[in-house]
């Protein structure tokens, strides 16, 4: 199994981590996972994500606040299974590294809200040695 918490928002390329995980993962083995991910287009969260992404890359460790991560990881296991629940508020406060933090005060309006959290199935595929053609 693989475990990843807040992760995909801050690495280079989602589908190449993505992409390592599926490879290193046997047929059936399962990738768990809680993510921030992008509030709907059009929102006024969105706009508010897509003006601060850039700077809370700088101040947060490369973090995105306007990734749609859902779609990455559901394409990374096409030949599988993925199950994840989005949910808008992450109570508590988040503490990073360098002293910065974020407190939800349950308004459900913070940057890194909403989040999913899921788990996602290895089908029979490996991905570097499944045929194009082949669906699972």
């Amino acid at each position: 199994a693989v475990v990843g918490t807040l992760l995909l928002c801050s690495v280079r390329s989602q589908d190449q981590v993505l992409r390592e995980i599926r490879r290193i993962l046997k047929p059936g083995g399962k990738y768990y996972f809680v993510e921030h991910v992008a509030a709907p287009s059009g929102t006024p969260l969105r706009t508010a994500q897509d003006l601060l992404s850039p700077l809370q890359r700088v101040v947060a460790g490369g973090c995105n606040l306007n990734r749609n991560t859902a779609v990455s990881i559901a394409a990374a296991f096409e030949d599988g299974d993925v199950t994840s629940y989005r949910y808008d508020v992450l109570p508590g406060e988040i503490l990073f590294d360098n002293g910065f933090s974020l407190k939800s005060e349950g308004d459900g309006l913070g940057l890194l809200a909403p989040h999913i959290s899921g788990e996602a199935t290895a089908g029979r595929c490996v991905l570097t040695r499944c045929p194009a053609e082949a669906k699972v």
